[in-house]
């Protein structure tokens, strides 16, 4: 467990501890756009064929439809689970 700062600051260090198989959580997703969330999601692409990525994020939506579009694709254009809120409750 690697938040993404350390790990882009030392990538010699990442790809020794890489196991056989690996599986990256991104909180916050919508921050994948940023280039080193990219520069490391790639280096540990290209150390690990078959690695996994799940993006966790209660921002999917981005400024328009290209943006969302794009985000989703980052993560295989696949939606696991969805909770959508269409109202909010004032609490006093």
């Amino acid at each position: 467990v690697a938040s993404i700062s350390s790990i882009c600051r030392n990538k010699e260090h990442l790809k020794r501890i890489l196991g056989q198989k690996v599986m990256v959580v991104v909180d916050e997703a919508h921050h994948t756009f940023a280039p080193t969330y990219q520069e490391t999601l790639k280096f540990i692409q290209k150390c690990r064929k078959n690695t996994k990525i799940l993006g966790v994020t209660a921002a999917p939506v981005r400024a328009n439809e290209k943006d969302s579009a794009s985000l989703l694709k980052l993560y295989g254009n696949e939606i696991i689970y969805s909770k959508i809120y269409t109202s909010y409750r004032r609490f006093t």
